[in-house]
């Protein structure tokens, strides 16, 4: 993950199929998808988001899945495993700012991954 501060408007949705339709450029998507697959990455990358807030592990060792790959190799920075409690607590339409390994909302750390 790239240790830079990221900042953008945050889209929710635990469906990440669904987030693709809402998503506009250089937007944070926060999505709960374990195992990242190629499709919804390459979504997420066409969709060019800006950086990836996964509530659960992009790889969880079950099935090999290209998905956190693509989207290293696009350069969207992700925030993985930050527990399922992020997609009560981030807004949809606000900003918030990854700083290393954490989420931050109103100046106020939300998750850490």
């Amino acid at each position: 993950m790239n240790h830079a501060e990221i900042r953008g408007i945050a889209r929710v949705d635990a469906r990440t199929k669904n987030l693709l339709r809402r998503l506009r450029p250089s937007e944070i998507s926060v999505i709960d998808h374990q195992d990242l697959d190629q499709v919804a990455a390459e979504g997420l990358v066409r969709a060019r988001v800006k950086a990836v807030v996964n509530a659960r592990p992009s790889i969880s060792g079950r099935y090999p899945n290209l998905g956190p790959q693509i989207l290293l190799e696009a350069g969207v920075t992700i925030l993985d495993d930050v527990g399922t409690a992020v997609m009560e607590k981030v807004r949809e339409g606000v900003p918030v700012e990854i700083r290393g390994a954490s989420l931050w909302q109103n100046g106020q750390e939300i998750a850490r991954g």
